[in-house]
């Protein structure tokens, strides 16, 4: 399936995964389907604090940017297609606070790929800890 430019889709908390419980999972209505399809999920740096504002009455909106794919930065792979997060709230005082929270939480724990949408390879490091950690027991 091709990404479309300016498709937008629902993100929404995708509870039975086994991978991570915070996962947030991009939703889409495909024909032929009785419901919404999982077509994508938001990047493992930000799950955390999306699921934090959806739970708090935030609508959290993705729209595709760019229908080339690049490689993603984690080990296992997969594709990262370029998109937009669009996050909306009833306005009031205490959701204006979590607004401004949200922008700065994302700002700081999600790292955008360079220009040419390469990414810096970590594999490497994350296999180097992995082992590291592996190794503790035999102490």
């Amino acid at each position: 399936m091709e990404p479309i430019v300016g498709e937008v889709s629902k993100c929404c908390h995708e509870r039975k995964t086994t991978f991570d419980r915070y996962t947030i999972a991009a939703m889409k209505h495909l024909p032929g389907q009785l419901t919404d399809c999982t077509i994508g999920h938001l990047p493992r740096e930000i799950p955390r604090i999306i699921r934090f504002f959806s739970l708090r009455g935030g609508v959290v909106t993705v729209e595709v940017t760019d229908n080339k794919h690049r490689r993603s930065p984690l080990v296992q792979g997969g594709l990262e297609i370029p998109v937009k997060l669009t996050a909306e709230i009833d306005f009031s005082e205490t959701n204006d606070a979590i607004m401004k929270r949200l922008k700065q939480l994302v700002t700081e724990k999600y790292r955008e790929p360079d220009t040419d949408g390469n990414f810096e390879d970590c594999t490497k490091i994350v296999l180097q800890e992995l082992f590291e950690e592996s190794n503790s027991d035999d102490e």
